[in-house]
């Protein structure tokens, strides 16, 4: 389990906690996958999930108005809009490259999971509130790129390391519940900041953010706490003594660090090593519609409504994936997405929207809907590779920290990719050669290359069929009949 309680009897009943919200142990059983505990921590991370997640993801509104808004505090130079790209992919960059950190920290002291969900949440309405008093791209960067990545990373992952202990049946459901909050929130940020921007200007819109931002989450973290021992668990350790229950619960450094080593088999790292070269094409969209739309003329609100349609998408990838990782490999899921997905930027964005924009819209439907199935496919992948609750959380944040490294490569990459003279409507579209072509052919062959390399983890771990099956036990059986007449 992830918590471990501090006593001075053996008795359970007993307990004396670090935070006695986080660890109180309830007199009735609370069930695992069902029940009313479940369903408020579904609500809570949910929540969490929503908001931190669709504020990172909607900062292509926010680079749109800083370069090219007469009221943006930015001075437009070729710097600040290096500057401005990295910041969509430093923040969610941070948010998952720093996992790792606070999942081995957690590992050894689970009690401290609540305390950092809320140091997180100060951090990050911190950075919102004082980015809106900035008038530099560097300033940008440190508060709404490091500053939220680094709070928003404390917040997430203690909240979202419950999961395992609340759902195991329903773990691939769960997931891709919570998991379309980041649809949610990347269908419903863009849409408010685009309107609190064109309202009220860069400050006050993000002095508004980062309240609408604290308060949700405020009432949400003391909704999650870790699930109780259940009755068999409770009549066992009553017959220990706690300090070999305690000694049981937090393993050693060394230990925990030697457990983990051993689940890094070359098979893994070949997923983990898939993992990052996806994640640097992965929003690359999300981040240069709102500009692509710009260059061609249209209006701010038409970018928006674009990253609203992918966003939307992704709340159905996230879910189906989920709930169907319960019942089919998941790499197989998560191929046919990284294959559908490439393929819809290459045609749909690449080669059709030059015949109107609405085949962007086109675009924004199934690109969403496909490659935005990748992250709930995590808990499915790591039932594969990792065995232990402990160490599955530990490896979720390898995870995190490989897409966090990807996300940033990405936004470095692709500031080099995009002309910076974007001035002719007519050649912005232009498709094999023009401005925006090198970052439509680089993410869509990182989405086919993770699409092919997937299909080799497929075949790896496919279950053999029938025949081979048969073929097995009459072996076996043969070995065994030989053996019995000697």
């Amino acid at each position: 389990m992830w918590h471990a309680a501090e006593t001075k009897s053996p008795n359970l009943n007993e307990i004396k906690a670090d935070d006695t919200l986080e660890t109180a142990i309830s007199s009735h059983d609370s069930p695992v996958d069902k029940g009313k505990c479940a369903f408020l921590y579904l609500l809570a991370m949910f929540t969490i999930e929503t908001i931190v997640w669709g504020f990172a993801t909607s900062f292509g509104v926010l680079f749109n108005f800083y370069q090219h808004d007469p009221r943006s505090p930015i001075k437009p130079d070729p710097n600040s809009k290096l500057i401005l790209t990295l910041v969509g992919t430093i923040n969610t960059g941070t948010i998952a490259s720093a996992a790792p950190f606070f999942s081995f920290w957690m590992a050894k002291k689970p009690g401290i999971r609540r305390r950092l969900m809320l140091a997180g949440l100060l951090t990050c309405t911190l950075s919102l509130f004082l980015s809106a008093y900035s008038t530099s791209a560097l300033h940008i960067l440190l508060s709404q790129g490091i500053g939220y990545g680094i709070g928003g990373c404390a917040l997430y992952y203690p909240a979202l390391s419950h999961l395992p202990e609340w759902f195991e049946l329903r773990q691939g459901f769960a997931n891709g519940l919570v998991f379309t909050g980041t649809g949610i929130g990347g269908l419903v940020f863009p849409l408010v900041l685009n309107g609190l921007l064109g309202r009220y200007g860069a400050k006050l819109a993000l002095q508004i953010t980062a309240a609408l931002f604290a308060v949700p989450i405020f009432f949400a973290i003391f909704l999650i706490h870790p699930r109780p021992p259940d009755r068999c668990q409770r009549q066992e350790s009553a017959t220990q003594s706690i300090s070999s229950y305690e000694k049981q619960a937090l393993p050693s450094s060394g230990n925990l660090f030697r457990k983990f080593y051993q689940c890094l088999t070359g098979v893994f790292w070949t997923y983990i090593f898939m993992n990052t070269i996806q994640s640097t094409a992965f929003y690359l969209p999300g981040l240069y519609l709102p500009t692509y739309i710009h260059c061609l003329g249209r209006g701010s609100v038409t970018g928006s409504a674009l990253l609203s349609i992918l966003n939307a998408g992704t709340i159905f990838a996230q879910l189906a994936a989920g709930v169907l990782s319960d019942h089919y490999s998941p790499f197989l899921i998560g191929l046919t997405a990284n294959v559908l997905g490439g393929a819809s930027v290459l045609t749909l964005w690449g080669a059709l929207s030059q015949n109107g924009v609405g085949w962007l819209f086109v675009f924004s439907a199934v690109y969403g809907s496909t490659a935005g199935a990748w992250t709930s496919l995590y808990f499915g992948v790591l039932k594969h590779f990792v065995s232990d609750r402990e160490l599955m959380f530990c490896a979720y944040g390898i995870l995190a920290m490989t897409r966090g490294i990807g996300f940033i490569l990405g936004g470095t990459i692709s500031s080099e990719l995009v002309s910076s003279t974007l001035t002719d409507p007519t050649q912005c579209n232009g498709f094999p050669k023009g401005p925006f072509s090198g970052l439509i052919w680089f993410t869509g062959l990182i989405f086919l290359s993770s699409g092919l390399l997937g299909s080799f983890l497929w075949i790896h771990f496919r279950p053999p069929s029938k025949t081979v099956q048969e073929s097995c036990q009459i072996k076996n059986r043969g070995k065994r009949d030989t053996l019995s007449k000697c």
